[in-house]
């Protein structure tokens, strides 16, 4: 079977799709990738092929522009010049790639979504007849009405109809879902449409050998100082926890590790007991954390609970909120609004986090779970399954596939 990797340029989309295609080659399967070309270095580390965007190689799959027109039509372009080599049995990618679905459409080829920690979606229709009766289901609906807004929009320019559908049919789904979590973690699994797998987590990071950052490492555990991971990401238009968070652990006899690429403000003076770098994989940090403290993203929070390390979730969008629900329903993590953040309120939760023995416990009970489950391996076996069972993929419908040209015409 023949699987194609269509991964948005980031690290948390990237990682999590090498460490399946991984076990699909380890099984004799072939994989390739179709993504930014800032990732072909690590994707030829890893061993897997990326097949380049055209003749003259260059950005693609760019988050900034996830949903914009010029960004899904640069998607389905590059996608369908790998197609010209490669001709897959699935498409693999994940919640904002439009683009892929779009060439699932186009070509009849099963579509499988990885999504994050958390189901984003809303799950009865029963919100349909009535106004939302929590912030939560708010959220949820207006999320799935912006997507399928934005879905239905790039589709007309490559002279496709809208789709207006219910909640368990959408197109959102693909023809399989792959959700990063457990029952102790998820809410209302047998809510949940059939399409929608949980698997555990699927993270994935390169081999990396940084004598510095091992360095830092070993003095902050020879002195005895407790050692926190800080991830802020981006604060979409609300307010940031990281001036806060800064003159709270300044003062504080601990170690910080905190990485800022995604980070959208400014650093400001770093104390001396900080470490500030734009990335460090989580994987060499929190073996030896004893609590988090993140925007709550689904890379940062997996990690934290594969390594039963409880957290301090700050929610800033971007199905966040979502996350951290279910984080501080399973006592696993302690949740505060952007909006209410002081010095105070973090120094409280900092000290609640490294001296409460319940969170801790709960975290260690849910590493367990996960610790049960190896979600790249699930990934690959129901990857194997959609590939053999759909009966898409076996008629590529390419006279029905309008040119590009057209597209931008229409743009």
């Amino acid at each position: 079977m023949k699987f194609l990797f269509c991964p948005l340029a980031s690290h948390g989309f990237v990682y999590p799709s090498i460490g399946i295609a991984q076990i699909l080659k380890r099984r004799k399967h072939q994989v390739a990738f179709v993504t930014d070309i800032a990732f072909s270095g690590i994707l030829q580390q890893a061993g897997l092929e990326r097949i380049p965007r055209t003749n003259q190689d260059g950005a693609s799959f760019q988050v900034g522009v996830w949903a914009k027109p010029i960004g899904v039509s640069m998607q389905i372009k590059h996608i369908q010049y790998a197609l010209d080599q490669f001709a897959p049995d699935v498409l693999v990618t994940h919640q904002l790639t439009l683009g892929v679905l779009i060439v699932g459409e186009l070509y009849n080829l099963p579509i499988c979504i990885l999504g994050g920690a958390a189901y984003l979606l809303p799950t009865s229709t029963s919100v349909l007849e009535r106004p939302p009766i929590s912030e939560t289901e708010a959220r949820l609906l207006w999320r799935y009405e912006e997507m399928m807004k934005l879905y239905n929009l790039n589709r007309q320019l490559w002279s496709l109809p809208s789709i207006h559908c219910n909640y368990r049919d959408t197109p959102l789904l693909g023809d399989l879902f792959l959700l990063q979590s457990l029952p102790e973690l998820e809410p209302d699994v047998d809510q949940l449409p059939e399409k929608v797998h949980l698997i555990g987590d699927c993270l994935w990071e390169p081999p990396v050998f940084d004598p510095d950052l091992m360095n830092w490492l070993n003095d902050a555990i020879a002195s005895g100082e407790q050692i926190i991971y800080v991830q802020p990401g981006r604060s979409f238009g609300k307010p940031g926890f990281w001036p806060n968070l800064v003159e709270v652990l300044a003062n504080l006899p601990v170690r910080v590790v905190a990485v800022v690429s995604r980070m959208d403000s400014e650093l400001g003076e770093i104390p001396q007991n900080f470490l500030v770098r734009d990335h460090i994989p989580q994987g060499l940090i929190l073996p030896y954390a004893k609590a988090v403290i993140s925007s709550g993203h689904t890379t940062t929070v997996l990690g934290a609970i594969k390594h039963g390390v409880p957290s301090l979730l700050i929610p800033n969008g971007s199905g966040t909120e979502e996350i951290a629900e279910r984080c501080q329903t399973a006592g696993i993590a302690i949740c505060l609004s952007p909006n209410h953040i002081t010095n105070q309120t973090i120094e409280q939760a900092v000290h609640q986090l490294l001296n409460c023995r319940q969170i801790q416990q709960n975290s260690q009970v849910l590493q367990q779970a996960f610790s049960k489950v190896n979600g790249c391996e699930q990934a690959a076996d129901l990857l194997i399954k959609l590939a053999i069972t759909s009966p898409k993929g076996k008629n590529h419908l390419q006279s029905q596939v309008p040119s590009l040209k057209l597209v931008m015409n229409n743009y």
